[in-house]
């Protein structure tokens, strides 16, 4: 017998784990939710706007696929299997491997991607990794 459950979320890295629950709490509520804003701002810093922005961004794109996407309910311990291939195209958004990329967005989304795909992506984990870094600078020196 296979097993089905995917990853579990307590094993990810920050990142991972952040863009996985606001992926699914996204979709699940009104992006203007309380609970959803306040962690943008967590992971983004005190002004999230340009984080959110490219965050709806690479959602809206999504959207537009011909494939319909499996996410989990917000709360559920492992990740589904088109979770995991959005985490991959994440990764491979980030590091540039375009022709890795290409091949793992045209099965996320069932179709050819549009050209800027790769840059909300981009912009999310860079947003992150500067407001990660302005943290620990502040937790280090307290």
């Amino acid at each position: 017998m296979r097993d089905n459950r995917g990853r579990d979320l307590r094993s990810l890295r920050y990142v991972e784990h952040f863009l996985a629950w606001a992926l699914r709490t996204s979709v699940a509520c009104s992006p203007h939710c309380r609970m959803l804003q306040r962690e943008f701002v967590h992971a983004f810093g005190p002004e999230p706007s340009a984080g959110v922005g490219a965050f709806y961004d690479w959602l809206i794109a999504l959207s537009k696929g011909r494939r319909k996407l499996e996410l989990g309910r917000p709360g559920l311990i492992e990740l589904t299997r088109d979770e995991e291939a959005l985490l991959a195209l994440l990764a491979s958004a980030q590091s540039g491997e375009a022709v890795r990329f290409g091949a793992q967005a045209r099965w996320v989304m069932g179709m050819e991607p549009h050209e800027g795909l790769s840059e909300p992506p981009r912009l999310c984990r860079r947003l992150i990794g500067l407001s990660y870094a302005a943290n620990s600078k502040v937790s280090r020196a307290a």
